[in-house]
């Protein structure tokens, strides 16, 4: 699969779980061919992608680890984290 539709294929996905799915952004970047996905979406729907106990993060990462693995490749999905403010 070509990263691009990956990458797309993420998206889509990460909006039907959110309340603000125009929020929704994918960065992406490459080590060789191998993939980092790094979600952002608006603050309080990070709780939506993450699932209870993590289970909804993991099973994007199970399916996509398994989608690049057909090809001999990784992906890694992160969420992005909030920035903190000093305290």
């Amino acid at each position: 699969m070509d990263p691009m539709e990956e990458r797309e294929l993420l998206a889509e996905m990460v909006r039907a779980l959110v309340d603000r799915p125009r929020e929704v952004r994918i960065a992406e970047r490459r080590e060789g061919e191998d993939s980092h996905m790094r979600i952002f979406v608006a603050p309080h729907d990070r709780g939506k992608v993450i699932g209870k106990r993590g289970t909804t993060v993991q099973a994007l990462r199970t399916l996509f680890g398994r989608i690049a693995a057909v090809e001999g490749r990784k992906i890694w999905i992160h969420i992005d984290e909030p920035e903190r403010s000093a305290a």
